[in-house]
């Protein structure tokens, strides 16, 4: 029953890529802000606490890199650019079916 929890998930995160997308970035914002809240409620600056943050959650744009990633569903862009890339890398060796000089 798990993996088909996971298949959901991961269907809806490749298919409704924009919400998801919306949805990590308000629960970023919300962790960020609770980590502001908490520095200034102990006397920090508002700019200093919000370097802390961003500090303490490891780099907002890493950690959704991150959370991508942890999803583990491919996307159709990422597969072309790994296709066009193993197709190039082909294209170099000589002697594959790929190389100009091989015909």
């Amino acid at each position: 029953m798990r993996w088909i929890k996971i298949l959901r998930l991961r269907l809806r995160s490749g298919f409704r890529r924009d919400q998801v997308e919306r949805e990590l970035d308000e629960e970023l914002r919300y962790h960020v802000e609770r980590e502001i809240e908490g520095d200034i409620a102990s006397g920090v600056s508002a700019q200093q606490a919000r370097s802390a943050a961003v500090r303490a959650i490891g780099g907002i744009e890493q950690r959704k890199e991150e959370c991508r990633d942890t999803r583990g569903f491919v996307t159709i862009d990422e597969v072309r650019r790994d296709l066009h890339y193993a197709l190039r890398t082909c294209a170099r060796i000589p002697g594959s079916p790929l190389w100009p000089c091989s015909r």
